[in-house]
């Protein structure tokens, strides 16, 4: 499998034709890339999930820790 990658005008017409017509054939597809990457959102939304705590004096967690 070979990917190739096009850039173009998005307002050109041309463009957007010639595109539609390769992609008609049937002998290519299109590949859409996604805004986000999944792992990172499915990261995010666990953390939330996971219990939490709020540090009220620095100096006694810092003690805590040792």
């Amino acid at each position: 499998m070979a990917t190739l990658t096009l850039e173009y005008d998005g307002r050109s017409t041309k463009a957007k034709k010639a595109i539609e017509y390769i992609l008609s054939l049937g002998i290519f597809k299109k590949k859409e890339e996604k805004a986000y990457n999944p792992d990172f959102v499915k990261m995010v939304l666990d953390a939330d999930k996971e219990e939490s705590f709020e540090i009220k004096d620095v100096d006694a967690f810092m003690k805590s820790l040792c």
